[in-house]
């Protein structure tokens, strides 16, 4: 029958009527039945298509892109239908790319032997997605049978390792079973009931989440607590009352009561943070306290967790409280309000600030299911997740601050997951998932996906669903603004932005490609070498470097020399219009590099002059001398016979002496073109060193006019880096200091250069930096030379004003690696405060052992 069909189906002109059953019969991995070709013709019948290209629409819509030849030719599409099955062919491949990270992560997670190669997949979804579809849905049945396995294979481990005498712990692990967190929760299990366990926040129980009380003053509840003649509620006794072991609890209650009861003043508020620091792990801290507006300002220590690291979250919280309930204002650096007026949550908090009530406090200290006190891990990260959701991400995850490129991709998952966790939101894991894909953990990405997905703290919603992740995805001016937050953190580093991009062309090409300096060299050369003046290898710092800055800025992934990226989501977002961002990219580093040797050349030309004046000084003495003797032999007497011979003689004289001047321009200028070559070799050297060879050398040009201190570490500051560059970006400043006091009235000039190691990383990297802060005694730098500066463009000069060298800087402090601020004034010298931030030397990475691609 299904034969007899086919030859029908192969020769009739009307097909097109049929487009379910063309559909159907066009797949040559099966043979339909005769009931599966009964339903199809009956579809087409219920729901005929009018015209040739309104089945081709069917077609497209239904995802048999292969069957569409068999209604229209391809060169007979019309234009719009041509543009349709594109978009939809562009679609599914990105759908299978998203389906495919997500069934294989789940498959590693639930130890499922079966994996589908992604290549023969993407091949088979550009004629037939259906198909792909169908195979997906096999393999993922595949999986959650083996979930469902593995739950039951945890459970056995969990009641075989306690946990009927750990019924907290057993909850948190259960939790992660019934989210298919096997990793998680099989960790757990490893360790026992251990709270310091690594893993995602299913693993941390949130106590007691509702507070019955609200109609309550805080003074009536802490008499529960700490009043033996009150009478507090049943349930307060049973679920609220701390346990009798939890000795800081009660030590903190005590705190409490004193903040309330009064008069509030710096013991008293010290006491308290001592107490709370207690309850969450940090004893014995001293705190400071100071006087802040009508209030009270301190800082907590015990909110640091090591699960945290990745994502930048400060190590400690500033904490601000008033007795008269007043509040603190807007704040830079994100503040606790301790508001111990009401349970009640009237007006949102200002800027930067989080209200932290007293019933958060009272659900730290309640007890767990088993009566025991709630472990110090669990009490920092609710206390955390009462704060947090009340700020802008910004607080808890800076762009430029998160490191979470460095963990493997479960625990990229799981830094994610605490990242919606502590903003208060919660997500499935197929959610985690997926925007793990998207941005592979790209900081700025994930930043850009947040603030999408997640707007400002008090409109953020608190769960994010499948349906919210896929209108966001099929947004198309979301998804436009999404790429383009992308595009802006990358452009930030032109060099970066040339090699992630051609490695986006090569990825593009094959997603499984592990490629390395060679293969981006090649593409360099046949893509961008068209400037005969300028090619791009020529002004790009070396690519190896490159990679792995790409690599410390969570673009990429190392396996030793190979590279990659994590996934085929951010290769998604990055690839729109690269060959035209890596044009203006490369137009960039041509301007910096144009800059970095036009006072390279015009230093090396000083130095040229100085150093050959003495040279120059004996050619001309030399030159004179022959001048002079030529005109004494012209003034003596002679027969015309013994005057052309004299005549002669000056002439080869003459003839020497302009053979000698050009002998000695063409050495000049070879010497500068070896010394230009040279000097931009990098090399290892100790900054601390040159800033005070720097010092020296201003002090002796200027004797008794300036004085330079240096406060440098003890230990050697070690970069490597074009020395000549960080030289001069040094010297700019320390000379546009000089000048820039000028005109102040001091006896004399001063600049001081502070220089250290930083205790993080240089931003958007995971690489450790010095950091070089130039001040001086100046007015400042003038406002529109500053504001050009913020804006990042180059400063025009005008006259009386310090401009081309702050440019000059720039261009060296980049080429370098680093980065270069305006601090606006200086605390301690009242001028103008600079920072430099350069990479620190650290040695070459050992050998790894090579590793999958997809791990």
């Amino acid at each position: 029958m299904t034969d007899f069909i086919h030859e029908i189906f192969a020769e009739w002109r009307d097909r097109w009527r049929y487009p379910s059953a063309v559909a159907l019969l066009a797949d040559p991995s099966r043979t339909p039945s005769n009931a599966e070709l009964a339903d199809a013709v009956a579809i087409d019948l219920g729901a005929p298509p009018a015209t040739r290209n309104d089945s081709v629409r069917v077609l497209i819509d239904a995802g048999e892109f292969g069957a569409v030849s068999a209604i229209v030719p391809a060169g007979e599409l019309t234009d719009e239908l041509r543009a349709r099955l594109d978009e939809a062919r562009t679609t599914a491949l990105r759908e299978l790319d998203r389906r495919h990270d997500e069934l294989l992560a789940r498959g590693r997670r639930a130890r499922h032997a079966r994996l589908v190669e992604r290549s023969r997949l993407t091949l088979e979804a550009e004629l037939h997605p259906a198909r792909v579809a169908r195979e997906l849905d096999e393999w993922e049945e595949g999986i959650e049978q083996a979930e469902q396995e593995l739950a039951e294979e945890l459970e056995r481990q969990l009641v075989e390792r306690g946990a009927k005498t750990h019924p907290a712990w057993a909850e948190a692990v259960r939790a992660c079973l019934a989210v298919r967190e096997f990793p998680t929760a099989a960790g757990m299990i490893d360790v026992g009931p251990d709270a310091e366990a690594f893993g995602g926040p299913i693993g941390v129980p949130p106590g007691q989440e509702r507070w019955p009380w609200r109609g309550r003053t805080v003074a009536e509840v802490l008499a529960w607590y700490t009043d033996g003649a009150a009478e507090p509620p049943p349930e307060f006794i049973d679920r609220w009352r701390p346990a009798g072991s939890d000795t800081a609890g009660w030590q903190l209650l005590h705190a409490l009561g004193a903040l309330l009861a009064g008069p509030m003043d710096a013991a008293v508020v010290q006491s308290f943070a001592e107490a709370l620091d207690t309850v969450l792990g940090v004893e014995g801290t001293r705190h400071a306290v100071a006087a802040d507006g009508d209030g009270f300002r301190t800082v907590l220590y015990g909110v640091h967790d090591r699960r945290l690291v990745r994502l930048g979250v400060p190590d400690s919280l500033a904490v601000w409280t008033s007795a008269n309930g007043g509040s603190p204002g807007a704040r830079e650096a994100a503040t606790a309000w301790l508001d111990l007026t009401s349970f009640h949550v009237t007006a949102p908090p200002p800027s930067g600030v989080a209200r932290l009530t007293a019933d958060v406090l009272f659900r730290l200290l309640a007890p767990t299911p088993g009566g025991q006190p709630m472990s110090v891990a669990s009490r920092r990260i609710n206390l955390l997740r009462a704060v947090y959701p009340q700020l802008p991400m910004r607080y808890v995850f800076p762009e430029h601050g998160g490191r979470l490129n460095e963990g493997s991709n479960h625990e990229l998952r799981d830094d994610v997951a605490w990242l919606l966790d502590l903003l208060g939101v919660q997500a499935r894991m197929g959610v985690v998932d997926a925007i793990c894909y998207d941005t592979a953990g790209y900081p700025p990405a994930v930043s850009a996906a947040f603030d999408g997905l997640l707007p400002h703290a008090v409109a953020r919603p608190t769960e994010l669903t499948v349906d919210d992740l896929a209108a966001w995805r099929h947004d198309p001016t979301v998804q436009a603004a999404f790429r383009e937050r992308v595009h802006d953190a990358l452009r930030e580093d032109p060099e970066i932005t040339v090699v992630t991009l051609v490695a986006v062309w090569i990825y593009e090409d094959n997603s499984d490609t592990w490629f390395g300096k060679a293969e981006i060299d090649e593409w360099l050369v046949d893509f961008f070498d068209d400037d005969q003046v300028e090619p791009a290898r020529s002004v790009l710092s070396d690519v190896g470097v490159l990679l792995e800055r790409a690599v410390s800025a969570g673009l990429l992934r190392r396996n030793q020399d190979r590279y990659s990226f994590r996934t085929p989501g951010l290769v998604s977002v990055l690839n729109d219009d690269v060959h035209g961002r890596v044009v203006e990219a490369l137009d960039r580093v041509r301007q910096r590099h144009r800059l970095v040797m036009t006072q390279v050349d015009l230093r090396l030309r000083d130095d040229m002059l100085t150093s050959t004046l003495h040279s120059i000084k004996n050619e001309l003495f030399a030159l004179r001398s022959r001048l002079g003797s030529l005109a004494a032999m012209a003034t003596r007497p002679a027969s015309e016979e013994d005057a052309r011979g004299l005549l002669a003689n000056i002439a080869a004289q003459l003839t020497d002496a302009g053979t000698g001047v050009a002998v000695l321009e063409q050495r000049c200028q070879s010497l500068l073109r070896k010394m230009t070559s040279a000097i931009l070799d990098p090399e290892s050297f100790d900054v601390n060193e040159l800033a005070r060879e720097l010092k020296r050398y201003f002090e002796w040009q200027n004797p008794g006019e300036i004085a330079v201190r240096v406060d440098a570490s003890g230990e050697p500051l070690v970069l490597f880096a074009r020395k000549i560059l960080v030289r001069l970006a040094l010297e700019n400043l320390m000379m546009n200091a000089l000048q820039a006091q000028a005109s102040v009235d001091a006896p004399k000039r001063a600049i001081v250069l502070h220089l250290h190691r930083s205790e993080g990383e240089l931003p958007g990297t995971a690489i450790a930096y010095v950091v070089i802060d130039i001040e001086d005694a100046g007015p400042g730098l003038p406002p529109r030379v500053a504001k050009s500066f913020s804006a990042g463009e180059l400063v025009p000069a005008r006259e009386g004003e310090v401009s081309r060298g702050i440019d000059f800087t720039r261009g060296h402090v980049t080429s370098s690696g680093g980065t270069f601020d305006y601090l606006g004034r200086s605390e301690e010298l009242g001028g103008a405060h600079f920072r430099i931030r350069l990479p620190l030397h650290t040695p070459s990475d050992p050998p790894q052992e090579p590793v999958r691609p997809e791990d």
